[in-house]
């Protein structure tokens, strides 16, 4: 399962890494920056010129930032490939720009980046925050309800880490069925996205029912996702 979790979060930095639109950019909503290409205020992209990976169809509307400081400073921090030094230039970020029209995909990024740094605590915190923006969002919502789980096998708080692995597991569970795939997400990313984090979610529902007996419905959770449990790892 922590590879599974792993996955889901390396899908969080590499698929969801995409940079708004530029200020002042006169490109098509759902068009995206060139890669590597700076943040300039008034310059446009190519047309027809899509981030790797983005799907044929009606594109979604593309997060602008209109301020051109915040934008380089956004860009900036996702671009960083240490974790460390991301995720302490992305909590710079949210400190400068709390209201930023990126503010969700900045946790995103700061909760991947503290879990790659193995900062258990501040990846948990990242993932509240992420929370509190969007409560519907499925990777938070996966993380802690493997957070949970994780501690209650533990025997760490086991009846409230019990507890909330089901809770954030149902949530999880109800959040994917209107999940959106975002701008710039290949279908094949996105599916496998949803596929692993819904492992996660029907463990940590069939982990709690197991220790309140309810063996019906923890079978209903386990029993047809052990095969892919065992091969993600």
């Amino acid at each position: 399962m922590k590879t599974l979790l792993t996955l889901v979060l390396a899908l969080t930095v590499a698929g969801f890494a995409q940079q708004p639109a530029q200020p002042g950019s006169t490109r098509p909503a759902g068009q995206t920056a060139q890669p590597g290409q700076p943040g300039q205020p008034g310059q446009t992209a190519q047309p027809g010129q899509a981030a790797p990976g983005s799907q044929a169809g009606p594109p979604a509307q593309k997060k602008e930032i209109k301020d051109s400081a915040e934008y380089n400073a956004y860009v900036a921090a996702l671009r960083e490939t240490n974790p460390a030094q991301k995720a302490t230039l992305m909590e710079s970020f949210l400190t400068q720009y709390p209201n930023s029209v990126v503010k969700e995909d900045a946790l995103e990024q700061l909760m991947a980046a503290y879990e790659q740094s193995g900062n258990a605590a501040k990846t948990i915190d990242a993932a509240n925050r992420l929370l509190q923006v969007n409560p519907n969002n499925v990777r938070a919502l996966a993380l802690l309800a493997y957070n949970a789980r994780n501690m209650a096998e533990q025997g760490q708080n086991m009846q409230a880490n019990v507890a909330a692995a089901r809770q954030y597991g149902e949530r999880g569970l109800q959040a994917l069925q209107s999940a959106t795939k975002p701008e710039g997400v290949s279908d094949a990313d996105w599916d496998k996205l949803k596929q692993q984090t819904e492992i996660i979610f029907h463990g940590a529902i069939g982990f709690a029912a197991l220790q309140s007996k309810d063996f019906p419905t923890a079978q209903q959770h386990l029993q047809p996702r052990v095969g892919h449990q065992l091969t993600e790892g």
